[in-house]
């Protein structure tokens, strides 16, 4: 099942959440975790409305597909998360790029491929891995013995 993200209680729900980590907490900003699982336009009135109580407060997300439809004069978030990036490194390590192929996979990890025009001011690379990539079944959760693991054995 799915919030009923059209009633007003579910959406101010949402924004008190919002509020409380920014208040209480003295976050300087929110990530908002599979935001492509929520309506566009919530995630504009979410954005919006933080953006106008916290003019300061850094809004990124978590959207897979990664979309640069997700930035602010969009959606309204200030950057995306990245996920290729971890699983560029990762094929890395594994050794399954040559030398050359894979300076150009670091350079362009750095440059962030995804959104070039914005580059680091809208992508988050997470090199490390996240809570997505540990037990990620596609390509780099597991090794073969079974031990969850990130990059190196």
């Amino acid at each position: 099942k799915k919030f009923a993200f059209d009633r007003p209680e579910v959406q101010e729900y949402l924004l008190d959440a919002c509020r409380m980590f920014l208040v209480e907490y003295r976050c300087d900003g929110l990530r908002f975790d599979s935001a492509h699982n929520m309506p566009d336009w919530l995630n504009k009135n979410v954005c919006n409305a933080i953006r106008k109580e916290f003019p300061k407060a850094a809004l990124s997300a978590e959207v897979v597909p990664e979309d640069p439809k997700f930035l602010r004069g969009g959606v309204g978030f200030d950057a995306v998360w990245l996920h290729a990036p971890t699983f560029d490194l990762i094929d890395g390590v594994a050794g399954k790029h040559d030398h050359g192929e894979w300076v150009a996979k670091i350079r362009s990890m750095i440059r962030q491929r995804w959104f070039p025009d914005k580059a680091a001011a809208t992508g988050i690379n997470g090199l490390l891995g996240t809570h997505d990539q540990i037990g990620c079944r596609k390509n780099g959760g597991h090794g073969g013995d079974g031990r969850l693991r990130r990059f190196f054995q």
